[in-house]
C-alpha cells in the first residue's frame, strides 16, 4: 500500500463508517434470531470486494455528482449517529449508517478506479445491505402472512391424512397438544438467510443476471416449502409423541430443514454455472491509483460527526436502570392459587431480558389471569422486539382478533400508579383484555400503544431536538378475561395486580 497520507485517511474514514454500522447492527443480529446470518455478511462482503477490485481502473474526477455522493454519505452518517444515541431501536438507524458507509465506499471506488471499478463494486455494496433488518411494518406483514399460509396448508394436509386438527390463528390444535407457528417457524427466518445465501452463491459461481434472479426466486420457494415440511413434521410428531416429543425433535428438525434448503440452493447454483468455476482472467491494475488531497478532509469530517453525536447525546444524560416493581405470590389473598410459568425459548431469544417472572393466578371465584414482569439491565441493549411487538401485534398470531381500539388505563397498585396500554381481544366468543406497562428507569413509556398510532418518520425524527427515545428497562403484562365495562375492567385488573405486584423499597 502506498504511504500516501490521503490514501490512509480514505481507508480510515471508510473503515470507521463500516465498523460503526456493523457494531450497531450486531446488537440487532444478536437480539433477533432471524438476523443471526448478519454476522457472516461482513466477511462475505469483504471477500466480494476483494474479488471485484481486480481489473481495469481509470481514476475518476471530482465531479459535482461525486461531491453530492460525499455530501449524502456524511449527512446520512450524521443523522444515523444521532439516532444511534437517541433512538437506537429504530431500524432506520442501521439503514442510515449502512447507506453512509456504502456511499463513502462508492465515492472512493470512483475516485481510484472510475466508472469501471464503481460498477464492479455495486453488487458487494448491495449485498452488504442484506444485513440491515427489514422495517418492522414490512417484517410483521410478511411474517403474519407467511405464518397464516403455512398454518393453513399444514392443517389441510394433516386433516387429509386422517389426523383431526383445528386451526386457531397460527396455532394447530391436536388431540395431543398444540403446534404454534411462531415468527421463526413462519418462514421469515429461513427466507432472509436464503436470500443472503442465494446472492452469495450467484456471485461465487459468477452467474449471469437472469440466473441470479432465478436462484433468488428458488431460495424464496425453497424456504417457504422447507418450513411447510417442518411444520407438518412437528404436527405429526406432536400427534404421535405429544408435546414432549415435539420439544425433543424441535431443534433437530429445524437444523435438517435449514441444511436441506442451503444444499438445494448450492445444487441449483452449481447446475446454473455448468460446473466448476472457470479461472478468472485478471486485467492489469495500477499499483497506486492517484488520489487528491480530499482524503484527510473527509476523515476529519467523519471523526467530527462521531464526536458531535456523542456530545449531543451527553446533554440528556445516561439511561437509568431503576426497576420499580416486584412480582411475587407471597402476599396473595387467602384461597387464591398461583402457578409459576417459565419463559419459552422463543421469548428468551427475542426479548433478551435480565429477569423474568410469570404467574398464572386464580382467585376464589375461579377467574384466572396471567401476570408477567420482565426487566433489563441499565447498560444492556433492549431488543427492538420489546417496544415494537405489543399485544396488538403478538396475539393475532394465536387467533385473537382485536375487538376495539387500544386505550390508556391507569391502575392503583400498592399505593402507586401503573399506567398501561389496554388491548381488547376476542376469539371463538371468548373476550380477553391485555394490558402492557413499559417504563424506562421507573418512568412510564406509553408511546407505542397500537401499531396504527406509531409516530411517523418526521415526528419521530423530531424527538432528536427534545430528548432520546429511552430504552425500556421494565415491562409488566397482564392477561385477564375482559368484563367489557370500563369500571369492571379497571377493578378486575387492579384486583389481580394488587394480589401479586408490589413496589420496590427505595
Amino acid at each position: 500500500m502506498s504511504a500516501n497520507p490521503d490514501r490512509r485517511a480514505w481507508f480510515a474514514a471508510i473503515a470507521f463508517a463500516w465498523l460503526g454500522a456493523w457494531l450497531h447492527l450486531a446488537g440487532e443480529w444478536q437480539a433477533d434470531e432471524q438476523y443471526r446470518y448478519g454476522f457472516g455478511v461482513p466477511f462475505l462482503f469483504c471477500w466480494m470486494a476483494w474479488r471485484r477490485c481486480r481489473g481495469t481502473m481509470e481514476p475518476g474526477a471530482r465531479t459535482p455528482a461525486w461531491w453530492c455522493m460525499i455530501t449524502a454519505a456524511l449527512l446520512a452518517l450524521l443523522l444515523g449517529e444521532l439516532l444511534r444515541w437517541h433512538d437506537p431501536l429504530w431500524r432506520l438507524t442501521g439503514a442510515l449508517l449502512t447507506a453512509a458507509a456504502a456511499l463513502l465506499t462508492g465515492a472512493w471506488l470512483h475516485r481510484i478506479g472510475g466508472a469501471p471499478l464503481l460498477r464492479r463494486g455495486i453488487f458487494p455494496l448491495a449485498f452488504a445491505a442484506l444485513a440491515v433488518p427489514w422495517p418492522v411494518p414490512v417484517e410483521n406483514w410478511i411474517t403474519q402472512h407467511l405464518a397464516a399460509v403455512v398454518t393453513d396448508f399444514a392443517t389441510m394436509l394433516v386433516n387429509a391424512c386422517g389426523i383431526a386438527a383445528l386451526q386457531r390463528g397460527n396455532v394447530i390444535e391436536l388431540a395431543n397438544g398444540y403446534v404454534g407457528v411462531d415468527d421463526a417457524c413462519s418462514g421469515i427466518q429461513s427466507l432472509q438467510s436464503a436470500l443472503m445465501v442465494s446472492f452469495f452463491l450467484g456471485e461465487y459461481f459468477s452467474l449471469r443476471p437472469a440466473r441470479r434472479a432465478a436462484l433468488v426466486l428458488a431460495g424464496c420457494v425453497f424456504s417457504v416449502a422447507g418450513n411447510f415440511v417442518r411444520i407438518v413434521t412437528f404436527t405429526l410428531i406432536t400427534h404421535t409423541g405429544g408435546k414432549s416429543g415435539a420439544a425433543t425433535w424441535h431443534d433437530t428438525v429445524g437444523a435438517v430443514a435449514t441444511v436441506a434448503i442451503f444444499a438445494l440452493l448450492l445444487f441449483v447454483a452449481w447446475k446454473f454455472s455448468g460446473g466448476p468455476i472457470p479461472p478468472t482472467a485478471e486485467a492489469s491494475t495500477p499499483s497506486a491509483p492517484a488520489v487528491g488531497a480530499e482524503g484527510r478532509g473527509i476523515f476529519a469530517v467523519t471523526v467530527a460527526i462521531f464526536f458531535t453525536a456523542w456530545v449531543w447525546s451527553s446533554r440528556t444524560g445516561h439511561r437509568d436502570s431503576t426497576h420499580r416493581w416486584i412480582l411475587s405470590d407471597h402476599q396473595m389473598p387467602s384461597g387464591w392459587r398461583s402457578e409459576s410459568i417459565a419463559a419459552t425459548a422463543s421469548a428468551k431469544s427475542q426479548l433478551r431480558f435480565t429477569e423474568w417472572h410469570s404467574l398464572r393466578v386464580q382467585n376464589t371465584n375461579g377467574t384466572a389471569a396471567q401476570v408477567i414482569r420482565l426487566s433489563w439491565k441499565g447498560g444492556a441493549r433492549t431488543p427492538a422486539f420489546v417496544t415494537n411487538h405489543t399485544p396488538a401485534v403478538c396475539l393475532p398470531s394465536s387467533g385473537w382478533k382485536q375487538s376495539a381500539p387500544a386505550f390508556f388505563l391507569t391502575l392503583k397498585v400498592r399505593g402507586g400508579e401503573l399506567p398501561c396500554a389496554a388491548f381488547p381481544f376476542e376469539r371463538d366468543g371468548v373476550r380477553l383484555l391485555a394490558l402492557q406497562h413499559l417504563s424506562s428507569g421507573g418512568r412510564p413509556e406509553l408511546r407505542l400503544m397500537d401499531p396504527s398510532q406509531i409516530p411517523g418518520t418526521f415526528a419521530r425524527l423530531g424527538t432528536l431536538w427534545h430528548e432520546p427515545m429511552r430504552q425500556i428497562t421494565e415491562e409488566v403484562l397482564l392477561y385477564i378475561p375482559d368484563p367489557g365495562d370500563a369500571e369492571a375492567r379497571k377493578n378486575s385488573a387492579a384486583e389481580f395486580l394488587n394480589a401479586v405486584l408490589s413496589q420496590r423499597t427505595p
